[in-house]
């Protein structure tokens, strides 16, 4: 008799449970639903079985699908914790309105994985500039990093007529170096002026690779930039040309102390006696850092860019 008493309370309590868990979750996507808001941006998340493709895709079957083709089977419930919506709710949350609104970014769409059909390869996250929308991989532990990484993307493409064209940027780096050979020949973990391999890759993926430290890795950054004065440079260039836009100086003003004090180096530096030793000197002129590109990109010109 005691089992039949006890079994209806067992059920109503995981009942209760269960209604409390998914009161709990469905918070959390209208808090990130409302974040995104502000700044004009919808929020994709659905059930297994839900596919979003960038406009390169082609209706076939997906090995014959085109370079410019990637795809993003969507995050449901069981893929997306309340930790994971909590942490992407709370990094944007820090861009001030008209900052993320510099983004322009029409899309955040949340995946289980992001692959390209051609290739096989996969992706931890992507901005596409054409369709002008995010993808992140939700079942990462590195979401908060790759939110920070793709967001400079878009805001990056929203000012920049050609975002691998950064002479600055380039003057700091190792002499020598070419980002055409940075990506086979830098199979370390850092290669001494940069914060990991991938950002030798390209110089677009390096500014992205030392903003998402600056953000999301600060004391890991901070550790890197004491012994490496490229990457301290480069922190530096980020962190000006941030300040330049809309309320961006309110962001940068609240990263970490150690962040806060790279970034603070003198508005106009002497330039080096030697100007051959310009490339890996700290201290050149910062003009063309601090005046970054006010040109938008025309309609079809910008690519997808992967994590």
């Amino acid at each position: 008799m005691r089992y039949f008493i006890f079994f209806p309370v067992f059920v109503a309590t995981l009942v209760a449970t269960t209604a409390r868990a998914e009161s709990v979750h469905e918070a959390r996507v209208a808090a990130l639903r409302a974040t995104l808001a502000r700044a004009g941006i919808s929020l994709e998340i659905r059930s297994v079985g839900d596919v979003v493709a960038t406009v390169g895709c082609m209706d076939v079957r997906d090995r014959e699908q085109p370079t410019d083709c990637y795809r993003c089977p969507l995050a449901g419930e069981r893929d997306t914790t309340d930790e994971v919506l909590a942490t992407i709710t709370a990094e944007l949350d820090r861009y001030p309105t008209e900052l993320l609104a510099q983004a322009d970014i029409r899309t955040l769409s949340l995946c289980r994985r992001i692959e390209a059909p051609l290739t096989q390869e996969t992706f931890d996250g992507l901005a596409h500039y054409d369709g002008r929308s995010v993808m992140i991989v939700v079942l990462d532990g590195s979401v908060d990093r790759i939110v920070h990484h793709e967001l400079l993307h878009m805001i990056e493409s929203a000012r920049f007529s050609n975002m691998n064209d950064d002479e600055g940027w380039v003057s700091t780096n190792p002499i020598g170096f070419s980002y055409e050979t940075g990506h086979a020949s830098s199979k370390v973990d850092r290669p001494d002026g940069f914060v990991r391999w991938y950002a030798a890759t390209n110089v677009s993926e390096d500014r992205a690779s030392v903003y998402e430290y600056m953000m999301a890795r600060p004391d890991e950054l901070c550790a890197i930039a004491a012994a490496d004065p490229i990457v301290r440079a480069k922190v530096d260039i980020v962190w000006s040309r941030m300040s330049t836009y809309a309320r961006g100086d309110e962001l940068m003003a609240g990263t970490a102390p150690c962040v806060r004090e790279l970034g603070g180096l003198p508005a106009q530096a002497p330039m080096p006696e030697d100007p051959a030793a310009a490339p890996n000197d700290l201290w050149v002129s910062r003009q063309s850092w601090l005046t970054p590109p006010d040109v938008r990109i025309p309609p079809g010109a910008a690519r997808e860019r992967p994590e």
